[in-house]
């Protein structure tokens, strides 16, 4: 399974992807993805949703996007 990073808007590390789950940099599990959209762990609405190599909010704000680490 590969791991995909996730970056802020600014260019800042903010998770990592591994399978369905979005992790901290400390290994939290905080996110889990289903049907295109991810969802806090601990429940709740969705939080964001994938859309060309992004994450958006629910309102269509451009959050994260997928990136290598250099």
């Amino acid at each position: 399974m590969t791991t995909r990073w996730l970056f802020t808007r600014n260019g800042d590390t903010a998770f990592y992807q591994v399978g369905q789950y979005l992790y901290t940099q400390n290994g939290n599990c905080v996110f889990f993805e289903k049907d295109g959209w991810f969802f806090k762990t601990n429940g709740g609405d969705p939080a964001y949703y994938v859309s060309d190599n992004w994450l958006f909010t629910p309102k269509g704000d451009p959050a994260y996007y997928y990136g290598d680490v250099a």
